[in-house]
Parts: C-alpha cells; sequence; structure tokens
C-alpha cells in the first residue's frame, strides 16, 4: 500500500506553547546563522489551541527572550494581573495570609491558553514554520448501561507504515468497504458507517 512521505529536519509533536516555542526558537537560529531548516509541528486537534480549554497566569520574562517585540504583533495578553490575595480557607470562614514571593503576579497576564496558543502558531508561520493539524471527523456521545462514552474523532495521515498498539487487544489495517463485516462496540457504529459510505474501497 502506498503512503504519502513528507521529510523534515526537525518535527514537533503537540502545537501547545511549549511546542511552538521551541519551533519558533529553532526558526531564529536558523535564520540568525543563515541556515534552512525544515520545520513540522503537528497537532492532532481540528486547530491548534482546540485542546487546550484553560486559562493560565503568564510569567512574560520567557516571551521577552522569545519575542521581544511581542507588544507589537497584536498579542492576547491584555490582561495585567494586579493584585494578589492568597487566603486560608476553612469550612465557615477564610484567613488572609502574606502572599508568598514566589507567588506573586505583579507584571504577569491573565490569558487564555487557546487564544495564546494560536497567536504563537501565526508567529511560528510567519518564521516558515510548517503546521499540520488533523481533521475532525466528529464528535460521538454514547450511553451505555452504567456508563456513557465520548468519542472524538479525526482524519489522519500515517507517513510510515508502522504502528505500535497502546492500551489495546490488537490492530489490523482495514478497507472502509471491509468494516461493514467486522465487529465492533455501539459506540463505533456511528463512524463506521461514515467510513463505509465516504472511504474507498
Amino acid at each position: 500500500m502506498a503512503r504519502e512521505k513528507m521529510s523534515f529536519d526537525v518535527l514537533i509533536v503537540g502545537a501547545g506553547p511549549a511546542g511552538l516555542s521551541a519551533s519558533i526558537k529553532l526558526a531564529q537560529l536558523a535564520k540568525k546563522n543563515k541556515k534552512q531548516l525544515n520545520i513540522c509541528v503537528v497537532e492532532k486537534g481540528s486547530e491548534v489551541g482546540a485542546h487546550i480549554l484553560s486559562g493560565a497566569v503568564l510569567e512574560i520574562k520567557a516571551l521577552e527572550e522569545l519575542i521581544p517585540d511581542w507588544k507589537k504583533k497584536e498579542s492576547p495578553l491584555k490582561t495585567e494581573a494586579t493584585k494578589d490575595n492568597f487566603l486560608l480557607l476553612t469550612q465557615n470562614k477564610s484567613f488572609k495570609l502574606p502572599t508568598p514571593p514566589q507567588m506573586k503576579n505583579d507584571g504577569n497576564y491573565i490569558i487564555s491558553l487557546g487564544n495564546f496558543s494560536r497567536w504563537l502558531a501565526k508567529q511560528a508561520e510567519e518564521l516558515g514554520v510548517n503546521i499540520e493539524v488533523g481533521k475532525k471527523l466528529m464528535t460521538i456521545n454514547h450511553t451505555y448501561t452504567k456508563f456513557c462514552v465520548t468519542l472524538y474523532v479525526f482524519e489522519c495521515n500515517l507517513p510510515l507504515e508502522r504502528i505500535s498498539a497502546t492500551h489495546c487487544e490488537q490492530w489490523k489495517w482495514a478497507t472502509p468497504f471491509s468494516l461493514r463485516r467486522l465487529p465492533f462496540p455501539a459506540a463505533n457504529v456511528k463512524i463506521v458507517k461514515y467510513l463505509v459510505k465516504n472511504g474507498k474501497r
């Protein structure tokens, strides 16, 4: 079976803040040293930031070093932390305590990590980094007798034909047409029908 192959000098798995920052730094170093470096960041989500839903307080020292002119690049850092409250909570009361020095956030920014990741991706792409995201096919919510499951189904490319099984009993290659002859749990029926309908024999 022929498989599409893509060659890169550096492959980074995961388009979160760490992976994107690494790609930006590598691209900066390559540009500084006048080297050609083909960098790719792969992300399983349907877009960068799709799986990063939390907020955070960002200490900007590392950002200042990575992108010194970040304030001029329409960054999502808009809300600066201005006050800290360090409290001891009991069942009925709260007691204000001195804020430990390492937990003071003066000068830091309250951010959405998803928005921050999308902004970092834009900076990386401007430096020539390739960012590949997965194509989301569907989300399946299925209720069994005693529990519910949610399946996030993505279409992905497999450049190499090697697969290693992780937390599964077995795996096998199958064409979409042959799927109808195989047994599947009830939660998987919807995606199997989709693959049979839209896949190639």
